[in-house]
């Protein structure tokens, strides 16, 4: 006759897929079929998962096992699924990344060492949009991810990077040799004057950017001498160039200045007739007036308004009477 209520080793009491005979040689409750409640059942932790049926957070991450199994997919008996050195719950609920993947982006660059090295986004593989993969930006170029301009020069890094390379090969660019990579180099051509000076164009329409001409006017004079500078072997660069801070403007070759010669509103060193003496390269707003024995002469250059020589006119007449006067 059997005993009512009799515990038998195969029975499974709480249909958790463990029998009493296995509950109690893995410690959890015949009476429960979670006995940690982390959502799993004893009998799956136990002999498919093989986590802790007695511990809610078997690898201590943060997140429970029944949540790692079922919602972010990640081993709920590892701390760091990815081996990326960022904890599963780090990566899920404070920097959105992918615990399954060392490199969320995959832009070359691991999430831990976007995170806590380059701070740049583990989400985005170019974070300041400047055209240039972040790890290119912090392994090739050594120019800074967050900035689209790194040295501030008003050219992007991206066309400081690819300017001049011919042969498309994406190759780092150093254009005037002084080994600082364009990107980096306020002086891309060591004429002595700094790229935020120099035109973001082409003046004398060579096919080179000024901040790259040595003379951006094609005049014969180079922008160093315009401008300034000493150039004793007139090659349009700083002559014995020293750069103390490593930022490829010469220490020797600045400050220099923009010069306007002329006075026509044109910087010389883009000014292919920057002399004072020739009235050829005059606009409207450039005249002459001159005063001799035998009168007043008036000379405009070419495109001169009208009005503007009805009133120099009238003054040369006033001062011309007020002569007579006076004799």
């Amino acid at each position: 006759m059997a005993l009512v209520g009799a515990v038998h080793a195969n029975d499974d009491p709480d249909e958790d897929g463990l029998t009493n005979q296995q509950e109690a040689a893995a410690g959890t409750d015949p009476q429960s079929a979670d006995t940690d409640r982390d959502g799993l059942l004893d009998g799956v932790e136990v002999l498919y998962f093989q986590t802790n049926p007695l511990n809610a957070d078997t690898d201590n991450d943060g997140t429970s096992d029944g949540r790692e199994v079922n919602q972010t997919f990640t081993d709920p008996r590892l701390w760091d699924t990815d081996s990326d050195g960022i904890s599963d719950t780090e990566e899920v609920e404070r920097y959105n990344t992918k615990p399954l993947e060392p490199d969320s982006d995959y832009d070359g660059l691991s999430d831990y060492r976007e995170i806590f090295e380059t701070r740049t986004s583990p989400r985005w593989g170019d974070t300041d949009n400047d055209g240039l993969a972040d790890i290119d930006e912090v392994d090739r170029y050594n120019t800074d991810p967050l900035k689209p301009d790194t040295d501030g020069d008003g050219i992007s890094d991206l066309d400081e990077v690819f300017a001049g390379d011919k042969n498309n090969d994406n190759d780092l660019n150093d254009f005037d040799g002084d080994g600082i990579p364009d990107s980096r180099d306020k002086d891309i051509d060591n004429d002595g004057i700094p790229n935020s000076l120099e035109f973001d164009g082409d003046t004398d329409g060579d096919g080179l950017n000024d901040a790259y001409d040595l003379d951006s006017d094609n005049d014969g004079i180079p922008d160093l001498v315009e401008s300034g500078g000493t150039d004793n072997n007139n090659d349009g660069l700083v002559d014995n160039p020293t750069d103390s801070d490593g930022d490829g403007l010469a220490d020797n070759g600045n400050p220099l200045i923009l010069s306007d010669t002329d006075g026509d509103g044109i910087f010389d060193v883009v000014d292919s007739d920057s002399s004072p003496n020739d009235v050829s390269n005059f606009t409207s707003r450039k005249v002459r007036l001159g005063l001799d024995g035998n009168g007043v002469g008036c000379t405009l250059g070419s495109g001169s308004d009208p009005s503007m020589l009805f009133l120099l006119m009238l003054a040369a007449g006033a001062l011309l009477a007020r002569r007579r006067l006076q004799k």
